[in-house]
């Protein structure tokens, strides 16, 4: 198996929004820089997803990565695989 960072790289560059070992929801943004997907509350309206910029090291991106299980992994590796094939068709 392709190490745990690598593959969830590879999910964050497909467009998959990726839930981490800490719970946090993260993906890319148009410019390709990592966000954490937030709730913007205000009062009197409906909830909205939006993005808030990650300041992390690659150090810290790997570290947190690795904490993930295997099983979660796999899923993910295996669903990146699955998007790549329904694309080529």
């Amino acid at each position: 198996m392709k190490p745990k960072p690598l593959v969830i790289l590879e999910a964050l560059l497909d467009g998959t929004t990726i839930q981490l070992h800490d719970k946090y929801k993260y993906c890319l943004s148009e410019d390709n820089s990592l966000c954490i997907v937030g709730t913007k509350l205000a009062e009197g309206r409906e909830p909205e997803e939006c993005l808030l910029s990650v300041d992390i090291s690659l150090t810290g991106f790997i570290n947190l990565c690795n904490k993930m299980g295997d099983d979660e992994v796999f899923l993910i590796g295996a669903n990146n695989v699955l998007s790549k094939k329904r694309s080529r068709r």
